[in-house]
């Protein structure tokens, strides 16, 4: 029974569609087999830089005329995005460990410099909510009669369609009758973290390559003057990866876990783990 309903939760995770972006799950927690653990945590992405771009945008006027365009994006970076997830994790092996999340991203913006007529603006976008997926699994390679041991972890998440409200341009709103963008976002996530087993403590620390993209699209104008249309897309600045954390047993089936990272992104995250 308990394998049943594990597994059908895990289907539904999978199944749902769009889940949750976030740090990859505690190295630390490697279940044995037919093990399941549920996780809800919550994280707060500090910041995220992306390289340096072309927006593309085709602007049709009211006399019929046609503008094609590619003005350079200069400081993209994503700041103030938090996670909230819920994290199931299975033990196909003692060994090895896939997991599915499922939750919300929310209170991101967009930050960006742009040639906008021969000068660059700064410009501020705020994101809605957003649904998101991930699915991923876990390896642990070794762990000693002493504590020390060793787990490679690899993700994949993504979010769709997460609409952006009418942009900041100097710190005063753009002046279109419509914008009607929407971005989305994927990351993969490979780290291989080293822990020490101290009591109910267990530190860890890990590096890593993340790959991050980011791009957004949609339409614009002045109802009686003109329309257009644009896409952008680019990819993280910083690829290396770096965690740190610590985890809590708290008693046999909860555990209370710590972790940052930093260099490709800054973000602290805050979860609790219930296994069963």
């Amino acid at each position: 029974m308990r394998k049943l309903f594990g597994v059908s939760l895990l289907l539904c995770l999978v199944l749902a569609g769009p889940a949750l972006a976030g740090d990859l799950p505690s190295p630390v927690q490697a279940l044995k087999a037919g093990q399941f653990s549920l996780g809800i945590s919550g994280a707060w992405q500090s910041e995220q830089r992306f390289k340096d771009a072309d927006i593309k945008t085709a602007t049709i006027y009211s006399n019929g005329s046609r503008e094609n365009a590619s003005s350079p994006f200069a400081d993209l970076k994503l700041k103030d995005d938090q996670f909230y997830l819920a994290t199931l994790t299975y033990g196909l092996n003692d060994f090895l460990n896939v997991f599915a999340r499922a939750g919300v991203a929310t209170g991101a913006k967009e930050q960006y410099s742009w040639m906008n007529n021969g000068r660059w603006s700064t410009t501020e976008v705020k994101l809605e909510d957003a649904f998101t997926w991930g699915v991923g699994g876990k390896a642990r390679l070794f762990e000693t009669t002493g504590g020390l041991g060793a787990t490679v972890s690899v993700q994949y998440l993504r979010y769709e369609h997460r609409d952006e409200q009418r942009p900041l341009v100097n710190g005063a709103p753009m002046t279109l009758e419509r914008f009607d963008y929407q971005a989305e976002y994927q990351q993969v996530d490979v780290a291989a973290a080293l822990y020490q087993r101290l009591g109910a403590f267990t530190p860890y620390v890990g590096l890593g390559y993340d790959w991050a993209r980011f791009e957004f699209s949609g339409t614009f104008g002045m109802v009686a003057d003109y329309t257009g249309s644009g896409d952008f897309s680019t990819t993280n600045q910083d690829n290396l990866a770096a965690l740190a954390g610590l985890d809590f047993a708290l008693g046999s089936n909860f555990s209370f876990n710590l972790q940052g990272s930093f260099v490709s992104q800054t973000a602290l995250a805050l979860g609790l783990t219930f296994l069963f």
